[in-house]
């Protein structure tokens, strides 16, 4: 999903390990003050958001592991299991 971040830009879940080097690039090349708060909240927010991200995937994972162990016994064709991974994976 594309959410929008505290400045504005569009992002991904993902954190970018490029747009983080760029970003203290940036933090070094200003004159001034040294203060980090405003690029320390994107970071944390950032990174908040990526592992909100991984553990609802996780959880997702879980989910469909602990449905197929429990009816791991069960036969199913080969259309039924198809149907069920797309019902479990929320198509």
């Amino acid at each position: 999903a594309i959410h929008r971040n505290y400045y504005g830009e569009y992002f991904t879940h993902a954190v970018n390990s490029g747009r983080i080097a760029r970003a203290i690039g940036d933090l070094r090349t200003q004159k001034g003050t040294m203060d980090v708060t405003e690029w320390l909240m994107w970071f944390l927010g950032t990174l908040h958001r990526a592992v909100k991200h991984a553990q609802r995937t996780l959880d997702t994972v879980l989910a469909k592991t602990k449905f197929w162990q429990r009816w791991s016994g069960t036969p199913f064709n080969e259309r039924q299991i198809k149907l069920l991974n797309r019902l479990l994976d929320g198509f």
